[in-house]
């Protein structure tokens, strides 16, 4: 349940990665790295299985194989970039080549790396990847009908473009949930990131979400900004329209590999 982990001094949370690579043997390697570093992983044997575990999993993080048994990673690169905007690793078997490289980039991955490479070199370009996304300036997300836009850098929040005032704790509590990607982030997550004490009384953090939850109230008293998972703890809404535009693209994507 611990949400940060530690690398060269340095404070990360521990992040969703989809690992989909068709080797087994190789995946249950990498895997174990990545889940020693204190990542959640979840595997995937092929470019199909990779992109339903998408909408589910919500990972942070996509490593792809190049060459998978239904498809190569540069046929399913453009179908994941309808889905998600979470930077995408290319693996290779061999050494890749500029020409790869750039196809792969163009394409929309973040990074190449060859399987050769180290594990220790998979991780730190993991690390990059996942600081590079922590520091993203603006971050844009549809929640239900309405629109929500952090602005990092400044901790500034609007909503439907109206500026709405937080505090440092509740900007940071929001932040988490954003970075959740409507997965729950449980009580002991919120405490680990918000306080540095995963054991924070519930109490204190239900006080603060639900003043968070009150300055995104409607008209009718009602708020779809932030989900109560009982007592597991709270989850971002995420914009069904968004979930259907994926489940299209998925679809098209699916008819088009069984042809």
């Amino acid at each position: 349940m611990v949400s940060t982990t530690h690398w060269g001094g340095k404070r990360f949370p521990v992040s969703r990665i989809l690992l989909v690579e068709d080797d087994r043997d190789q995946a249950e390697v990498l895997g174990f790295s990545l889940r020693k570093d204190r990542h959640a992983v979840h595997m995937a044997y092929t470019g199909n299985e990779g992109l339903r575990t998408v909408a589910t999993f919500r990972p942070e993080i996509i490593i792809l194989d190049v060459l998978l048994p239904d498809l190569t990673g540069f046929e399913l690169l453009p179908f994941l970039r309808k889905e998600t905007a979470v930077p995408i690793l290319l693996l290779s078997a061999a050494r890749c080549s500029e020409d790869d490289r750039a196809a792969g980039l163009a394409l929309g991955a973040q990074d190449y790396l060859a399987k050769s490479h180290s594990h220790r070199e998979l991780l730190v370009r993991v690390r990059n990847l996942l600081d590079l996304q922590a520091n993203t300036n603006i971050i844009h997300l549809a929640i239900g009908a309405r629109q929500l836009t952090i602005f990092a850098d400044r901790q500034k929040v609007e909503w439907d473009g109206e500026q709405v005032r937080l505090t440092a704790t509740e900007f940071k509590i929001l932040l988490q949930l954003v970075r959740g990607k409507g997965a729950t982030i449980s009580y002991c997550e919120l405490g680990e990131a918000i306080w540095e004490d995963p054991l924070t009384d519930a109490s204190t953090i239900k006080s603060h979400v639900s003043r968070l939850r009150a300055k995104f109230m409607d008209k009718e008293g009602g708020s779809d900004l932030i989900r109560n998972r009982h007592a597991l703890g709270y989850a971002l809404n995420i914009c069904r329209a968004e979930e259907s535009r994926a489940n299209d693209a998925k679809g098209k994507f699916l008819q088009q590999s069984s042809r």
